[in-house]
């Protein structure tokens, strides 16, 4: 479904930019409100990264009734929001370079493809999903460019104080995009490397999440 496709990349896009608004303020926020500050950016970062995802879900049709396992869609969102925490957590401390920058890269990259693929088998597919090896690797790939891209950001405005307190910042927009496309476009990679048997059947039916009650969630 292409409008589902269409909203799942503008989901991405603006929820990047809030979470990456909130992130920039974290390293000039007073020690007293440090954890609610922590934790909105690691909730709003992680949630905007698994919302698109299953919005991305939502848009896949294989003609046959799907639901998703309840606890490995919630361990899908627990791996998205712990890793985007260690990540800003990181960046509060100010360790200003190229090793920290690359530490919070692998932190967030493996986050993000944890929780993709959590959420592909919180499908439970009969027989299990398969996936084309290069096309595996390369939604990998793009899974840690995206969160490069992110996190030099928050290392860049994490000594300047200016532009990140302004509401909105030409910068951010432009890291916003580029991340938004990269999170969609390691997603749609991984669904290209999803192989399904055509005898597949989807065993979370009646025992986990339908489709329109994940859609209502999302939205939430």
């Amino acid at each position: 479904n292409y409008w589902l496709v269409s909203l799942s990349l503008v989901l991405a896009i603006v929820a990047s930019f809030a979470a990456l608004s909130i992130a920039a303020r974290i390293p000039f926020v007073e020690r007293r409100m440090l954890w609610l500050w922590l934790g909105g950016g690691s909730v709003s970062m992680g949630l905007a990264i698994w919302s698109m995802h299953f919005v991305g879900m939502l848009a896949f049709h294989i003609g046959i009734p799907l639901a998703y396992d309840v606890p490995l869609t919630i361990l899908s969102i627990f791996y998205a929001v712990v890793a985007t925490a260690i990540s800003i957590t990181i960046v509060r401390l100010k360790f200003n370079n190229n090793l920290s920058l690359l530490v919070s890269t692998l932190f967030m990259g493996s986050g993000i493809a944890a929780m993709h693929y959590t959420g592909m088998d919180a499908l439970k597919m009969s027989p299990e999903i398969l996936y084309d090896r290069k096309l595996f690797v390369l939604s990998l790939l793009i899974a840690y460019v995206a969160s490069f891209v992110a996190l030099r950001l928050f290392f860049t405005q994490a000594m300047n104080a200016e532009a990140a307190h302004r509401i909105f910042d030409k910068a951010r927009l432009y890291a916003a995009i580029v991340m938004g496309i990269a999170i969609a476009g390691m997603h749609y990679t991984a669904m290209e490397a999803a192989i399904f048997d055509p005898r597949s059947v989807c065993t979370a039916v009646g025992q986990g999440i339908d489709s329109g009650i994940m859609s209502i969630l999302i939205v939430l």
